[in-house]
């Protein structure tokens, strides 16, 4: 069952926004963590591009997700997608994109890693 959702809810950020397709893909089926912490990387990189507006479609995204999520769907936001974001800690991409994360993930952020990235 739990991983349905999770299947379901990989399928729907790749329906929302199919560049990632190609680098979630590069993961084997089952790795469905190491898909999300891709949707992470693709976040940060986003803004580490300059492609602000890009990142922030991808927070707004989880954000609202998080808001009426399943535990399974939180337990893969929190420490598969909003764990892995900004990594590494203290980059550019961190300085431009923590003023853009949603509340509700800088929370959780803050809750696992005891601090901003910066």
């Amino acid at each position: 069952m739990d991983l349905e959702i999770i299947n379901t809810f990989l399928a729907e950020i790749l329906t929302a926004f199919p560049e990632v397709r190609a680098r979630m893909e590069c993961h084997d089926d089952y790795m469905t963590t190491s898909r999300m912490e891709e949707f992470a990387r693709a976040t940060t990189d986003a803004f580490s591009e300059g492609n602000t507006e890009r990142a922030v479609e991808y927070l707004a995204f989880m954000s609202k997700r998080l808001a009426n999520c399943s535990p399974v769907e939180l337990e893969y936001m929190d420490v598969y997608y909003v764990e892995s974001l900004f990594w590494p800690h203290g980059t550019d991409a961190a300085r431009v994109g923590w003023q853009h994360v949603p509340e509700n993930l800088k929370e959780l952020f803050v809750e696992f890693h005891g601090r901003p990235p910066l």
